[in-house]
């Protein structure tokens, strides 16, 4: 990937030259100077990821662009967190997303997510050195375990 004096951030792949961003373009964020960009030469971005959580599932060393358009790597630590299944006590719907109260946590949790499945009864909680947040849903519980992020 590169960046132009101009502002454009392109990409080559063996399909061809790709625009990713271009600052010169009016717009805020990534999203409203993307829809300006001809569609045979924007190239077309993975998946979006919201939050933490989706981050940390994938490899260390990938490359994200933020809404703003900033590219930035993520790269994982060598440190091994607990992963602990824990029972959802109560699910709270609120305009953000869900707020999960999980048994032994001392603070509730805020998802993302509104529409949870009714058989999602076990929260999979991450102990990190800033504090434990909900790392995944499940509707049985697991074992312990460890994961770097």
């Amino acid at each position: 990937m590169e960046k132009t004096p101009l502002g454009k951030v392109k990409i080559r792949t063996i399909t061809g030259e790709w625009i990713v961003d271009d600052i010169s373009i009016e717009g805020d964020s990534l999203g409203k100077r993307r829809l300006h960009i001809p569609a045979e030469v924007r190239y077309k971005l993975g998946d979006r990821v919201d939050t933490l959580r989706q981050m940390i599932k994938y490899p260390g060393g990938t490359i994200f662009i933020d809404n703003k358009g900033y590219l930035f790597k993520y790269t994982k630590g060598s440190e091994r967190f607990l992963i602990e299944s824990k029972p959802i006590t109560k699910k709270e719907l609120v305009t953000e997303g869900t707020i999960l109260h999980v048994k032994d946590l001392p603070s509730p949790q805020l998802i993302p997510y509104k529409h949870l499945a009714e058989n999602i009864k076990y929260a999979s909680i991450i102990f990190t050195n800033y504090g434990p947040f909900v790392y995944d849903y499940t509707s049985e519980p697991h074992e312990p375990y460890r994961r770097s992020i």
